[in-house]
């Protein structure tokens, strides 16, 4: 699972560097709570892709990507909550509060994109013994 994190890591550094990048682009024209669900929005799909290739290696599938924007949900409204809570309790400038929100949430989004991607924590055989199958 170490190997799958780092990867985890390095392409979710990719993506929230490129989702950082619009935001801040976003904000010169929108509100932060409408640039930060935008960015998010698009991101999601990305996201997946990636996830699911090069993290986890596992074909696309579409049960999967319909079930993947869950795990965003979640993030999103967490994300949300302390974004919020950065900017209107504790002062903290939305270019900043915002990489401090995607920092608090990202171990909960790893273990639910593993569990979504791979159908929980060990997938089984149709025996009861663990799998190996991975995506080439």
């Amino acid at each position: 699972m170490s190997q799958e994190f780092l990867r985890f890591a390095g392409v979710g550094l990719l993506n929230t560097v490129a989702g950082y990048v619009l935001y801040l682009l976003l904000l010169r024209f929108l509100p932060y709570t409408v640039s930060f669900s935008l960015t998010y929005a698009a991101g999601i799909g990305i996201s997946y892709a990636l996830h699911s290739r090069f993290v986890f290696r596992r074909a696309l599938e579409w049960n999967k990507a319909l079930r993947y924007p869950a795990v965003y949900g979640i993030q999103y409204v967490l994300g949300v909550l302390l974004l919020w809570a950065a900017v209107e309790l504790l002062a903290v400038d939305p270019r900043i509060a915002a990489l401090m929100a995607v920092a608090l949430t990202v171990s909960v989004v790893f273990l639910m994109s593993r569990r979504v991607i791979l159908g929980g924590p060990m997938t089984r055989t149709a025996t009861g013994g663990p799998s190996s199958a991975r995506y080439p």
